[in-house]
């Protein structure tokens, strides 16, 4: 009798284990897919924010220099070269991940983004555009959040 329980509750236990062990597992996959969208909703919506800005400095560039004071006193050629890298940038945050064809595009996207915007950013600090910071600054943490996260 006494082996009897002694064997149940060492299989109870060991039944236990495994079902820890599955909890454990299940949670962990669902930690990943909420990672995985929320870093798709940053990806959408740094991405967005880049193409807006890419569009402004290629296609919409007369409506830029309205817009921001800096335009009119740098090259039309660099502004346009800026905004082709954006718009660049922009597609490589989404497609090769949504694709799946060369996934480590996305993260490498976001570093040469977070680059570009780390140059503006000193861009602005030179010409005394405080103003400006902000949104490099958000730009800035969105693009390592999609680095790191996607590396």
């Amino acid at each position: 009798m006494v082996t009897w329980l002694g064997l149940s509750a060492y299989f109870l236990i060991r039944l236990s284990h495994f079902s820890i062990e599955a909890d454990i597992k299940i949670e962990q996959v669902r930690g990943k897919e909420k990672m995985n969208v929320t870093l798709w909703i940053v990806q959408i919506i740094l991405a967005a924010g880049f193409v807006y800005s890419g569009w402004m400095k290629t296609i919409r560039i007369e409506s830029s220099k309205k817009t921001w004071a800096w335009v009119n006193d740098v090259p039309k050629s660099l502004v346009v070269l800026i905004g082709i890298a954006e718009l660049l940038g922009a597609l490589g945050l989404v497609f090769p991940w949504a694709l799946n064809i060369t996934p480590v595009l996305t993260p490498i996207a976001a570093i040469a983004l977070a680059v570009v915007t780390m140059l503006g950013m000193l861009f602005h600090i030179r010409r005394k555009e405080y103003r400006e910071l902000g949104v490099n600054i958000f730009f800035i943490v969105l693009a390592l959040i999609i680095a790191f996260g996607r590396l």
